[in-house]
């Protein structure tokens, strides 16, 4: 992956006592990998999986599988597992949308 690969803004939070709390922002790509749908409550939801690519520094190696990552329009993604690169450059969050919290 390049710099230039880094088109979104995202913002990484923690949880609070009382609301979620903005910890790190950090440019990224965000990938789609797919969609499915999954019946929550007797309704229909839409879930997508989606790795959202950051570089690797002192704040994005402390984020933990309990933290969101919130993009520019506001849409939360869930973080479900990070992997980071084998030369230890980049970190890969694999995460949901549309799945409550």
């Amino acid at each position: 992956m390049q710099s230039g690969d880094l088109k979104s803004r995202v913002t990484f939070q923690q949880k609070g006592l009382t609301r979620w709390e903005n910890v790190a922002q950090r440019w990224a790509r965000v990938v789609y990998l797919r969609g499915d749908e999954a019946v929550i409550a007797g309704r229909l939801a839409g879930r997508n999986t989606v790795v959202i690519s950051v570089r690797a520094d002192q704040d994005t190696k402390a984020v933990q599988t309990a933290w969101r990552i919130k993009g520019q329009s506001g849409t939360v993604f869930d973080i479900r597992s990070i992997i980071p690169s084998e030369d230890g450059a980049w970190i890969d969050f694999t995460c949901e949308t549309g799945v409550p919290t």
